[in-house]
């Protein structure tokens, strides 16, 4: 049962990471972005194409994805998204459903159907902890998400534009009055999600195999988390996530590994119909 919760409690990190993202796009623009979970990938292929053509270490690519990332995000955000913001909900959904779709072609196209995988020299490598094996792979994707959780929470925090993002997410229109670039701002905030998403990649990249339609599952599983911690602030996102992955892993332990991404969901569905706000309550980043 040990090692259940130590890999529940690392999951869980890798997996905060997926929905920090998602969070903080809801959390400023009300927008429901089916295309994080195709950031996500995009990062995955990424450090494994410079992992083949390089030997880069994929945590060492993580930097270079925030970039990357970031430009992806602000460019969609400014160029599609901001046209349909102040339409139906439905019309966003569609929209970054739309461009979800344009992204996984993309990928099939320069990257090809076939599995890609990345084997790192210390794959191998952990510590043993209360009878429990901490691989040192799995530790360092767990340091690496809650630095970025961390980053990302400073950045809204103690940053300028951080104060004007939550200015934005708090009242529009107010903002507009007092000058600020909405747009921009907006972009911003879609531009810091995909650059997490991004990172998250690299890492999700070192535990699996890659393939192009598996953002489609990494989006539910960002889904879960948000709906969880309640579309709020980071340290909720951060506890949700490891309450998925110990769920996941307990599920596995107990009922059977085939049972393990379905408590995930049982979860999920449990605490939208009964806590519609979430386990912290409704909790946006302009509060």
């Amino acid at each position: 049962m040990s090692q259940a919760i130590v890999n529940g409690i690392l999951t869980g990190g890798l997996y905060a990471a997926f929905g920090i993202g998602l969070s903080l796009i809801y959390g400023v623009t009300r927008v429901i972005s089916a295309v994080h979970g195709a950031f996500i990938v995009i990062g995955a292929y990424l450090a494994q194409s410079a992992w083949m053509a390089f030997g880069l270490d994929p945590f060492l690519m993580v930097p270079v994805l925030l970039v990357i990332g970031f430009g992806l995000g602000y460019g969609v955000q400014r160029l599609f998204i901001d046209k349909v913001m102040r339409r139906r909900v439905v019309m966003t959904i569609t929209l970054t459903f739309g461009l979800d779709l344009i992204a996984v072609t993309g990928i099939l196209l320069v990257f090809g159907a076939d599995l890609r995988t990345i084997s790192v020299p210390y794959a191998s490598v952990g510590f043993d902890v209360l009878g429990a094996r901490i691989p040192l792979v799995r530790l360092g994707i767990f340091a690496v998400a809650v630095i970025l959780a961390l980053g990302l929470e400073l950045i809204l925090r103690r940053t300028q534009i951080g104060t004007t993002i939550r200015a934005v997410s708090q009242n529009r229109t107010a903002a507009e009055l007092l000058g600020i670039d909405t747009g921009h701002a907006f972009g911003m905030a879609h531009g810091l999600a995909a650059a997490v998403a991004c990172g998250a990649g690299a890492l999700l990249a070192l535990i699996q195999p890659l393939q192009p339609f598996m953002g489609l599952s990494v989006l539910l599983i960002a889904f879960a988390v948000v709906v969880l911690a309640g579309f709020g602030s980071i340290a909720p996102v951060l506890i949700s996530g490891m309450i998925l992955g110990l769920t996941e892993n307990l599920a596995g332990l107990y009922i059977g590994t085939e049972y393990q991404r379905l408590a995930i969901f049982v979860a999920y569905l449990a605490v939208a119909s009964i806590l519609p706000a979430g386990l912290f309550g409704r909790r946006f980043y302009a509060h």
